[in-house]
């Protein structure tokens, strides 16, 4: 039972469920097959299933269980002892059984009726990205993803046909014991992932920082002078002598900077990240070394020292 279940539940990933209107979840769907499942093994136990106007027969025609299908060429057999009588001990006794809360929580994990090969083809993978040195190690983690976007690739490849393997049967050793099997041959592994993320990567580290210039600006809180180096737009900056934090507005023209040079963000993304990211680190007019040490807010190198102060 627990494979028609499954194999139901599984053709139900993307699909949508008629009651939220939107797709379903990895929740409903473990929801779904519990109950279904339960449904489903008392129909069974009770002959519920024999009629075809009950919601139970519609249950197992759904799941397409061997019982509702009499014309099939090994049709259902009735268990040796019948069907259990729903006023029996034995009936409570089962179905105490099967409304146990354990099933919520262990059932679930089937609702994608994976194979075991699917398993095993992981733990091949795991042990590839995931070598017993690395292990205990800042790299387990960074392994185990790539183990799972190798795996995510690839355990649904194609099918593209089969071929006959001669292979041994059982723990038998002997010549006797080998037999023909047909074995399917799928398309060849691919690694994407990787490609897709060495892209992004290099996307990333070649965008060229924002320009910076020198500017000088009087903290508002105790108007002491300060030098910042800055891009344009909205910038937080901290103050080398009070320590406080203030807003600073930059417009290129007048950081002497052409329209459209380097990465500069919009004005809306400017905001934004002026309001997140670490305030600039000033100095104070004329000083030979900085006062306040913070990072610089955009990521670009480490900060240099100010020119000294014109006369």
């Amino acid at each position: 039972m627990l494979r028609f279940v499954s194999e139901h539940t599984a053709t139900l990933r993307f699909a949508i469920n008629p009651n939220t209107g939107a797709e379903y979840t990895d929740e409903e769907r473990g929801e779904l097959f519990v109950d279904l499942w339960r449904t489903a093994c008392i129909a069974l136990m009770t002959g519920m299933a024999r009629d075809s106007s009950t919601a139970e027969y519609k249950i197992l025609e759904l799941l397409g269980h061997p019982v509702v299908k009499p014309n099939r060429k090994e049709p259902w057999a009735i268990p040796g002892k019948g069907y259990v009588d729903p006023r029996s001990n034995l009936f409570t006794v089962l179905d105490s059984l099967l409304h146990d809360d354990q099933w919520e929580t262990k059932l679930t994990a089937l609702t994608d009726a994976r194979m075991t090969y699917m398993n095993e083809s992981y733990m091949h993978l795991l042990r590839i990205y995931v070598p017993k040195a690395s292990y205990f190690s800042r790299f387990y983690a960074l392994g185990v993803w790539c183990s799972v976007l190798q795996w995510n690739e690839n355990v649904g490849r194609a099918v593209l046909g089969h071929k006959w393997v001669l292979g041994k049967s059982g723990q038998l050793a002997s010549d006797s014991a080998r037999c023909w099997y047909k074995r399917p041959v799928r398309a060849k592994q691919t690694a994407l992932w990787q490609a897709s993320g060495w892209e992004a990567y290099a996307a990333a580290v070649a965008k060229p920082p924002p320009p910076q210039k020198w500017v000088q600006a009087a903290c508002p809180r105790c108007t002491e002078m300060l030098q910042v180096r800055m891009p344009a737009g909205l910038s937080s900056v901290s103050c080398a002598a009070c320590r406080g934090v203030f807003a600073i507005q930059a417009s290129a023209t007048a950081l002497g900077i052409a329209p459209g040079a380097g990465a500069a963000p919009a004005a809306a993304a400017t905001a934004e990240l002026a309001a997140t990211a670490p305030p600039l680190m000033s100095y104070a007019l004329g000083a030979r070394k900085a006062i306040a040490v913070y990072p610089i807010a955009r990521g670009g190198a480490a900060e240099q020292k100010p020119p000294a102060a014109e006369s």
